[in-house]
């Protein structure tokens, strides 16, 4: 069973109110269709688990080139404080390599819905650092999402200096509704990744924050 098959399995299990719209049931049948085809690469991704001053936080990434053409990417969050509030949010999206670095993007969000999202990338690396960044916009919520990051690691004896940054605002015509910011620094040594972490969250005026380490690896 491919990875795409097995993140759309995960996505299913997840009880969310569906709007509407069905572009979000076309990008799960697109990643199921997906899945019936031998990947040109193999799957890599990433593993992460923070510990900070408000709540405990896994977020899987992986990522899949099922043809020459596309690029499957999914990520999932599940967070839990210490009075035992879970949250939960996934993201799964097409990536369609347009010229240079640009990419099409066809994308479906989940947090208490799904919201099928449609939008542009762009990504860039070099020897040291990477970036990306997406504009999409949201189908039936109307609202708007940009997303940023960046990675850079540098060689320090055995291991290697890292400092990677994101940011997700989302907003639609009245302005911003939410953003979210993680800052990680710390040290890789092999797969494995550790340091401090932080997380900021916006909404309503108001800044949240999660301050603490994160353990991780990358496959």
């Amino acid at each position: 069973m491919s990875l795409i098959k097995i993140c759309s399995k995960m996505v299913s299990k997840n009880k969310y109110k569906l709007g509407k719209k069905t572009l979000s049931a076309l990008l799960l049948s697109a990643a199921l269709a997906f899945g019936s085809v031998t990947p040109s690469k193999a799957a890599s991704g990433s593993a992460e688990v923070m510990g900070g001053t408000g709540a405990i936080t896994m977020d899987v990434k992986l990522t899949e080139k099922p043809t020459p053409y596309t690029i499957f990417f999914f990520r999932d969050r599940i967070s839990v404080d210490y009075v035992g509030q879970p949250s939960h949010s996934a993201l799964a999206d097409l990536r369609i390599p347009l010229v240079g670095g640009l990419l099409g993007l066809v994308e479906g969000t989940a947090t208490q819905t799904i919201t099928p999202r449609l939008g542009l990338a762009y990504s860039q690396k070099n020897d040291n650092c990477s970036g990306y960044g997406a504009l999409t916009y949201g189908l039936g919520a109307q609202n708007g999402m940009l997303f940023l990051t960046g990675n850079c690691s540098f060689p320090l004896g055995n291991l290697r200096l890292m400092i990677s940054g994101e940011n997700i605002t989302v907003f639609n015509a009245g302005g911003h509704l939410q953003s979210t910011q993680r800052l990680r620094t710390g040290f890789t040594y092999g797969p494995a990744f550790f340091g401090p972490a932080l997380d900021l969250t916006e909404k309503d005026d108001k800044i949240d924050y999660n301050l603490g380490a994160a353990l991780g690896i990358r496959f």
